[in-house]
């Protein structure tokens, strides 16, 4: 209760629009994870943070350094990796899935997600 309210007006604008859009992402992301599995909600979760690494980068030209690019390159891998090493994660999603609704679902919340992480 009180605590937010004194982070909120002492934070001031830019402040109230982190808690606001937090709050956002929180709510995307719990919508998210209704919908899939833990374990695809943390791949995308990985995904997400590869494509705003290299979208800010582009955006604001910022070079990626060796140990970044080490780093994006380790993360992709290891989504790859378990993506096909296991069953039980997005691509079962896409197989079984005989109308296609969770499929739209996943991608639109996907983009949801970088849009919203870029704000």
């Amino acid at each position: 209760g009180s605590i937010v309210i004194w982070m909120l007006k002492s934070a001031g604008k830019p402040g109230t629009e982190a808690v606001f859009f937090h709050g956002l992402y929180n709510m995307f992301s719990i919508a998210v994870l209704t919908l899939i599995s833990a374990q695809s909600h943390s791949l995308l979760n990985v995904g997400k943070r590869i494509f705003n690494v290299l979208s800010v980068a582009i955006v604001f030209r910022e070079p990626i350094t060796r140990n970044g690019c080490f780093g994006l390159c380790l993360a992709a891998f290891g989504g790859i990796l378990y993506t096909y090493g296991s069953d039980t994660v997005i691509f079962r999603v896409f197989r079984n899935n005989t109308r296609g609704k969770n499929q739209k679902n996943i991608i639109f919340m996907f983009v949801l997600f970088s849009i919203f992480s870029l704000i």
